[in-house]
């Protein structure tokens, strides 16, 4: 939490994203988008923070000229929430656990999340690349209803759930991607699944993918059938993939 001060009071407000309530965390995302879409620059998007932050109702450059001054000269406690001149989106809490009736179906770091959604959300994300507007808009509903358990079957999917469940999903496999990730108190670098083995061809054309591997880990019995694998857990699968890669990786070194 950071602080600042208006009117002879001292708040204390949250200075990162992880720190965001739920309904600060709505306004955040909405500011977020407007700003990535040139709607706000960042000192609109640092004021109407802000403003949020501390409850006051207005943007803080409604005040009266001294007011907004005062105010405005303390809008660096928000750096935080910035990475360059981007406001931060990525993280790997789900906070937004429940929104308009919609109740996740995910924790933090996609706890809760079988492998086979897993692979079905990454195919999602590979058709998001190559569709038009209304076409990724759909895509985006997809994953959200994938994550999410709708109030009703006919619920439309509000906007800002499907832009809360594409950059949870997406923040979480950049992590497994890039950096390791602390599993019962041991920092395990899942990356190296991602990395090729030397002198064993890779598989990277053979046109299966996710589902290729789901079906390598079925071979395995490890979990049983294919269609058991997809309803295993996803942090097991990731973590028998793990070993699995660290083996091989290890045996060729040899």
């Amino acid at each position: 939490m950071v602080k600042v001060e208006h009117n002879g009071r001292e708040y204390d407000i949250p200075g990162m994203l992880e720190e965001l309530s739920p309904e600060q965390y709505r306004s955040y995302l909405f500011l977020a988008v407007m700003f990535r879409r040139g709607i706000i620059d960042e000192t609109g998007f640092r004021a109407k923070l802000m403003a949020e932050l501390m409850g006051l109702g207005v943007d803080i450059t409604d005040y009266k000229p001294a007011i907004a001054e005062r105010l405005i000269a303390q809008m660096g406690v928000l750096d935080g929430f910035f990475d360059g001149p981007w406001p931060i989106t990525a993280t790997g809490r789900n906070l937004l656990p429940e929104f308009a009736g919609w109740k996740s179906r995910v924790g933090d770091m996609l706890n809760g999340m079988v492998f086979g959604d897993f692979v079905s959300a990454l195919n999602m994300l590979g058709q998001l690349e190559e569709s038009d507007e209304d076409s990724q808009q759909q895509v985006l509903g997809e994953l959200a209803r994938l994550m999410y358990e709708p109030p009703s079957d006919d619920a439309e999917v509000p906007a800002l759930l499907a832009v809360h469940a594409v950059t949870l999903f997406t923040s979480v496999f950049n992590m497994i991607r890039k950096e390791p990730i602390s599993i019962s108190g041991e920092d395990i670098n899942f990356s190296i699944i991602f990395k090729p083995v030397p002198g064993v061809p890779s598989k990277a054309n053979d046109h299966t993918g996710w589902h290729g591997i789901a079906m390598e880990v079925a071979s395995s019995g490890v979990f049983g059938t294919l269609k058991e694998v997809n309803t295993t857990p996803l942090w097991d699968v990731l973590l028998y993939l793990y070993r699995a890669k660290f083996d091989l990786l290890h045996e060729k070194r040899k």
